[in-house]
């Protein structure tokens, strides 16, 4: 039961409220809802499972919407509506009542039980952490939910940490240990303030510790299809992962990803989630962001034709991308012909080639930016014959070329368009199988100022 110190007033406590009608019927279009989100996963070894989910979320928010009408339930982040999360989590996290967020744990039948299995995630790691636990029994025969009993985070934690995780990283509690009498939980909804619960805080190292784990995990991420966390990863490791919405994707679709590119596209996400990435929005700016090591120089118009000491014509960056820019089916904002033109040498030992890059914010579409990624031959040189280009997000690859020099090809290109929040990631391989990554690309103009 919650302690009364946690309520910042005891006025205007609806008394009304009382335990019983805690049964709630489930609707067809429950089950059919909850029928969708099952068929939605991937893998389908957690079908089941998010079946139950969704019928313990459908009850809930019945329930709520029943006896406390007046309270808001937002479930549109709920972890059983994002495939990612429902792969790896054997609970409904991430809802919300009004400033509250709460976890549900469902349990099959209606009959009482002696043990519930609380994922070790939803308590030890911040990212899953919620205000309130709620125990929701489910009986798919007589379509029923119910709302059985329920904890406080506070409460949670405590008896948790006193009898520890069992191997497959659940906490065995008695379901003794809950409150079973949830009109006290629609109380704590009403009148208690979300701060009279603290949370923990999300660690300001995630990305360090990504970073630093890569190493072990890349190698055995692609296990993790056919087998759940505990059986490959330490805790340590399943916490980096399970902490990473992008890797939490990557392994939801791994299914779907064929066995040829699971490296490449694996290899690819690591560096756009570990690594920094060069703000291009500077580009736009006539700026370099010196912040990054990223090898890019601007290509300004006021540059000059010159000629080299053999007399053979040389352009200047700016001369030669123009030229390219004319060349390609790309039509460019008329505000970006002189701005966010940028390039740089990219060091292959058997032939250094050249990479235009052009980046402009998109007109007609609020926080979107476009990419265009130009690779070709040094100013003189020869097309440099079976060179590839990859322009990869957290999603997979989204443009791949080879440039064919017996075609008359000099440059090989591609365009990718994203929002404020996406970054892209392009990757170079020369004929000899050499493969450079640059630094991964953002647009970010809310931080220059």
């Amino acid at each position: 039961m919650v302690e009364e110190t946690l309520y910042p007033f005891d006025d205007g406590i609806d008394d009304g409220i009382e335990s019983e009608n805690v049964l709630i019927d489930l609707q067809d279009n429950h089950q059919e809802q909850a029928r969708q989100l099952a068929q939605a996963m991937d893998n389908s070894s957690r079908q089941w499972s998010v079946f139950q989910q969704a019928l313990a979320l459908s009850g809930f928010q019945a329930w709520i919407s029943e006896r406390q009408p007046e309270l808001t339930i937002d479930t549109s982040k709920a972890s059983v509506r994002q495939p990612a999360y429902a792969n790896v989590i054997d609970a409904v996290c991430h809802c919300k009542v009004g400033e509250f967020v709460i976890c549900l744990l469902p349990i099959w039948g209606l009959e009482e039980t002696d043990e519930v299995l609380v994922p070790r995630a939803v308590i030890d790691l911040p990212e899953y952490a919620a205000h309130f636990y709620v125990l929701v029994a489910i009986d798919e025969s007589q379509e029923l939910a119910e709302i059985q009993s329920f904890l406080h985070y506070g409460q949670m934690k405590q008896i948790c940490s006193e009898i520890g995780p069992d191997m497959d990283w659940h906490y065995p509690l008695s379901a003794e240990a809950f409150n079973g009498e949830v009109s006290e939980l629609l109380l704590d909804l009403t009148c208690l303030a979300p701060e009279g619960i603290t949370l923990p805080a999300v660690p300001p190292d995630r990305k360090v510790v990504l970073r630093q784990l890569r190493p072990v995990l890349e190698p055995i991420l692609p296990q993790l299809h056919s087998q759940p966390l505990w059986k490959v990863l330490s805790w340590e490791q399943a916490a980096t992962v399970l902490t990473s919405p992008d890797l939490l994707m990557w392994l939801q679709h791994r299914p779907n990803i064929a066995e040829g590119i699971v490296q490449t596209t694996l290899t690819d996400l690591w560096q756009l989630i570990s690594q920094s990435a060069v703000n291009v929005y500077r580009w736009t700016q006539e700026q370099i962001d010196i912040s990054t090591t990223s090898g890019w120089n601007l290509a300004l118009e006021s540059a000059a034709r010159s000629r080299t000491s053999e007399g053979r014509s040389r352009y200047q960056p700016n001369q030669k991308l123009a030229a390219l820019l004319r060349d390609l089916p790309v039509e460019l904002p008329p505000e970006t012909v002189a701005t966010g033109h940028v390039y740089q040498d990219v060091p292959f030992i058997h032939k250094p080639v050249r990479v235009y890059a052009v980046v402009w914010p998109q007109p007609h579409l609020v926080d979107t930016w476009d990419l265009l990624v130009i690779a070709g031959a040094l100013p003189g040189d020869d097309p440099p014959d079976g060179l590839q280009l990859r322009i990869s997000d957290v999603t997979g690859t989204l443009v791949e070329e080879t440039l064919i020099a017996e075609t008359n090809q000099a440059y090989i290109y591609g365009q990718v368009e994203g929002t404020f929040d996406e970054r892209f990631l392009v990757t170079l391989t020369d004929t000899n199988g050499e493969v450079i990554s640059l630094t991964p690309f953002e647009y970010q103009p809310e931080v220059v100022s």
